[in-house]
């Protein structure tokens, strides 16, 4: 069995003593337990489970990944990207009751499927060692990672000779000559610092006492076999008794630590009856609470429900497995190099769900190779082969897939890109839960090729794992990408089998038309991958062609029906591209018009996009007047100087039809202009149709609600 946890920073914190702890107990019990900084490193281990050390982390490949569960929700409830990366995970691993029924309360909403258990923050198993309990000094270990916590208590404490503090230089200055310094983060070190305290002080943020989640503190302590004192809370107490000690946190400070060295005096005076207290304590973490405990305990529940799958363990009344169904998958090929087909197939091929799968296979041009490669797996797997002579755009060949689909289900998987093994299955039982629901659709982790001999840095993220907003579909903001759905067959009415000619976006199309047929369900896990090449054949860095589809879809959805009539509802169609060489450094700003001095009752206008790249920067958006004149510019004024730009026309019925006033048809606008290299902000946006007025286009204080919602990720229609 092969573990591997998963966190990246590998420095002396608590997180990587925890970590190399893990190491001993899962050698102990047999296990191959590793450290991993990166989703790379996870695919060369190739692991059976990964577990997420911290939430900062979320599934980043296909491996059952499971969350360490140990901070009290409040922590990060409130907090939209690290409740995303929680969503992301496979299962749950529980340190305390408070964490469990939050998780629990959370999936009243998501009904979705998880593996769940218990581990907490804990230590590897040792052999009870008496301490020289009469002559006991009081250990405190930490960090000190959110400043000097307990401060006046530890003031007090240090004041007393009775203390002794051990962490980084410079986490316990408060404390004076009372510092004893740091100990190495070696997994052993810290135990063996305890056991010649023979007390250990383990307390804890009113936070992790709300919810029942004890620290590492309180179980470090008990394997040294020293005794403890901490806070008289709802985990410590049912399970250890008397076996430890307890003080009262509403005490204040001062009095506060008078009963902790009360504490202390009483074990250097009953030092045989303290020998007793520690190994009770110890006797009972040996039982329920040491590593080798809840690894074995992971390893059992995580081989009852198979490597493939991930299910609530102990969770009565999930639907049982559907009957074997029939699923068409559109694939797209031919462009590329034919070692992507055979990966995307061979990912097919690894389904696990309980159906028959054919591949429609289009093969765009056709390429000879791709040809071959049917031909190859046409033993192991069901393909049929449209030929399309001579090349098409992309949009023509999804629509000769589409046209020969007959299964219950299809769903579409580019040459480039990959699904996990439990994808399907997990749509399908979405699907199973909800019959009016037409698509089921994951959550997508995208994956950047070709990073230059940059090995060390992640080429993985969390793209998309968002709820369902048919709105944002038609404003554009694609968050479902083309192969992470799902979908019933008899969506496909006649509206949806019409070829729109579309050469990007088509996917985006596919989606508008299939919502007019029914909701979409999230299956709240990440089991698609799509693939982007700094340099390459993706499609989706040519800012022309997503330019001209936009467009043609805000005419097409005009007078569809689909948007609604009432212009204070109506979203407003700001199809964004994503146009990013470097997806980590790439900034997404939302700006907006003032006028001042406000002479007219035209509408304000709006900025759709600001987006700064490493040599460029692009504005999109539409300008406030009836009427635009040849000489109409706009006017940066940032760094590293000032620019007077034309700018590109583009139709915006959308605007026109919102505002009822056809005049704004040909409102929007598209400029991009170069940087040189250098370091540009734009400070502020000016737009002047004439030479009496300007418009001030003022930065929006709406990004940070806007990117909590998820919107920094630009969507990727296409590649």
């Amino acid at each position: 069995m092969k573990i591997s946890l998963f966190f990246r920073d590998m420095q002396q914190t608590a997180e990587h003593e925890l970590a190399l702890r893990f190491v001993i107990a899962g050698q102990a019990c047999g296990y191959d337990v590793t450290l991993c900084s990166s989703s790379s490193q996870i695919l060369e281990i190739d692991p059976d489970i990964v577990l997420a050390f911290h939430s900062n982390f979320p599934k980043l490949t296909h491996h059952p990944t499971y969350g360490c569960m140990w901070n009290p929700p409040i922590f990060f409830g409130n907090t939209p990207s690290t409740l995303r990366n929680i969503l992301s995970y496979d299962g749950y691993l529980f340190g305390g009751g408070g964490i469990s029924q939050y998780i629990e309360d959370l999936d009243f909403g998501l009904r979705k499927e998880y593996f769940s258990g218990e581990m907490y923050p804990s230590c590897q198993s040792t052999a009870f060692a008496a301490a020289r309990y009469e002559n006991a000094q009081l250990a405190i270990v930490g960090t000190n990672w959110d400043g000097p916590r307990f401060e006046l208590l530890f003031r007090a404490l240090s004041a007393s000779g009775l203390a002794s503090f051990f962490g980084p230089q410079g986490a316990w200055d408060h404390v004076g000559d009372a510092y004893a310094g740091s100990i190495a983060f070696d997994g052993r070190s810290v135990l063996q610092q305890l056991n010649r305290s023979g007390i250990t002080l383990a307390l804890h943020r009113e936070e992790h006492l709300a919810a029942g989640t004890p620290n590492m503190r309180l179980f470090e302590g008990i394997a040294a076999s020293s005794i403890i004192i901490t806070d008289n809370f709802q985990f410590a107490g049912p399970d250890f008794g008397d076996s430890l000690l307890y003080i009262d946190r509403s005490l204040p400070p001062e009095y506060l630590a008078e009963q902790i060295l009360d504490h202390v005096l009483w074990v250097r005076e009953n030092p045989e009856r303290a020998c007793e207290m520690a190994a009770a304590a110890h006797g009972i973490f040996l039982e329920k609470y040491s590593l080798e405990v809840g690894l074995e305990q992971l390893v059992s529940a995580h081989s009852k429900t198979g490597r493939e799958a991930s299910v609530r363990v102990g969770k009565p009344g999930l639907p049982n497995e559907p009957k074997r169904r029939s699923i068409d998958c559109v694939v797209r090929s031919g462009l590329r190099d034919v070692g992507l087909l055979r990966r995307a197939l061979e990912s097919l091929r690894r389904q696990t769900v309980n159906a028959d799968i054919r591949v429609i296979l289009v093969n765009n041009g056709p390429s000879t190779a791709v040809a071959n490669t049917v031909s190859a797996l046409g033993s192991e797997m069901t393909i049929e082969e449209i030929v399309v002579a001579p090349i098409q755009n992309r949009g023509h060949s999804l629509w000769s897939g589409l046209h020969r689909v007959e299964s219950e289900f299809f769903c579409l998987l580019d040459d480039d890109d990959i699904i996990h093994p439990d994808h399907l299955r997990i749509l399908l039982a979405t699907l199973d839960k909800d019959l009016a629901a037409s698509v089921a659709y994951s959550g997508a982790i995208r994956v950047i090729e070709n990073t230059e001999g940059k090995p060390e840095e992640e080429c993985r993220s969390l793209a998309f794992l968002d709820e369902y907003d048919r709105n944002r579909l038609l404003r554009g903001e694609n968050f479902i990408t083309s192969n992470s759905f799902l979908a019933r067959s008899s969506a496909l009415k006649s509206f949806c089998r019409e070829d729109a000619g579309l050469v990007v976006l088509e996917d985006l199309w596919l989606l508008i038309c299939l919502s007019r047929h029914g909701h979409f369900i999230p299956s709240w896990r990440a089991t698609s991958e799509f693939y982007q090449r700094v340099r390459g054949d993706n499609i989706s860095h040519q800012a022309g062609l997503f330019h001209q589809a936009a467009d043609r879809i805000r005419t097409r959805l005009q007078f569809s029906g689909l948007l609604n009539n009432d212009q204070h509802d109506q979203p407003t169609l700001q199809f964004q591209r994503d146009l990013s060489h470097s997806p980590a450094t790439s900034q997404y700003h939302v700006v907006h018009f003032s006028k001042p001095t406000s002479t007219t009752s035209l509408p304000g206008g709006n900025i759709d996009k600001v987006r700064f790249f490493d040599d460029h920067v692009e504005i999109e958006g539409w300008l406030p007047i009836n009427a635009r004149s040849k000489r109409s510019e706009i006017f940066v004024d940032g760094e590293p100087s000032g620019k007077l730009l034309e700018f590109e026309e583009i139709k915006r019925p959308d605007v026109a039809r919102a505002h009822r006033n056809w005049a704004l048809f040909r409102s929007g606008f598209f400029l991009s202009f170069g940087t040189d290299g250098a370091s540009c902000r734009p400070l502020d946006l000016y737009f002047s149709a004439d030479e009496e007025s300007l418009y001030r286009l003022e930065r929006s204080h709406r990004i940070d609600s806007l990117l909590q919602r998820g919107f920094a990720d630009a969507p990727r229609n296409s590649d």
